[in-house]
C-alpha cells in the first residue's frame, strides 16, 4: 500500500503485494430515438448511464437525421447523438446496461423488427482501442464508420479519437464519407 507522503492514488485493490490500476477507457456511446421527445430521453440515458457505470465526460448535440429504414417503410426523423463516458467495466457488461436502459424507455430488441422507430438507440461504439467480436459485440461498432449521424456527433466530442482498426481519427472518417460513397442521413 502507498506509505504516507506517497503521491501515488490510493486504488480500490490489490492482489498479493502488487498494486493493481483498473484501466479506464474512453467510451464512446452513440444515441438515437424517433418516439416521444428524443431530447428529454438523451438527457434522462446520460444520467441513468452516469448512476450505473460512471462518468459523463461529454456529451454532444442532438442532429436531426432522416430515418434509416427497410423496403422504403415511412417513419419520423431521428434525433442522434453521441457520449463519452470513462470505464474500467468490461464492455459485455456495459452493452448489458445499455440494453437495461433502452428496456426502462419501453425499448425491447428481442420483439421489435430491425430499425423500427424508437424511443431509444443506445450503441457501444468504442470503448478505447479495444477491437472483440463475440456473439452479441462487436467492437469497435462495424457500421460506425459509414453513418453520419455516428460520427457527425463524435467530432462534435472527440474528433482526434482514432479508430483502432483503420487508424483514422472520426474527423476524418467523417470527411470521407462522400469519397467512399456512403449516403447522408443528417439534416440539421
Amino acid at each position: 500500500m502507498p506509505q504516507s507522503g506517497d503521491k501515488r492514488k490510493q486504488l480500490p485493490y490489490t492482489t498479493g503485494h502488487l498494486l493493481m490500476e483498473r484501466q479506464l477507457y474512453r467510451t464512446f456511446i452513440a444515441f438515437g430515438g424517433n418516439l416521444g421527445d428524443p431530447a428529454a430521453t438523451y438527457a434522462q440515458a446520460i444520467n441513468y448511464l452516469a448512476e450505473l457505470l460512471g462518468p459523463v465526460v461529454a456529451s454532444s448535440s442532438l442532429f436531426g437525421t432522416r430515418a434509416l429504414t427497410l423496403n422504403g417503410e415511412v417513419q419520423p426523423n431521428y434525433q442522434n447523438g453521441a457520449f463519452e463516458m470513462l470505464l474500467s467495466i468490461d464492455p459485455v457488461k456495459v452493452l448489458q446496461q445499455l440494453l437495461a436502459v433502452e428496456k426502462e424507455f419501453g425499448r425491447d430488441r428481442t420483439n421489435e423488427p430491425r430499425w423500427a422507430s424508437r424511443a431509444i438507440d443506445l450503441d457501444l461504439i468504442f470503448m478505447g482501442e479495444q477491437v472483440r467480436e463475440l456473439s452479441d459485440l462487436t467492437l469497435p461498432h462495424p457500421e460506425c464508420y459509414k453513418r453520419d449521424f455516428v460520427l457527425v456527433p463524435l467530432c462534435e466530442i472527440a474528433p482526434q479519437f482514432k479508430h483502432p482498426v483503420l487508424g483514422e481519427t472520426v474527423t476524418e472518417l467523417e470527411r470521407s464519407l462522400d469519397a467512399r460513397g456512403c449516403e447522408r442521413w443528417i439534416y440539421s
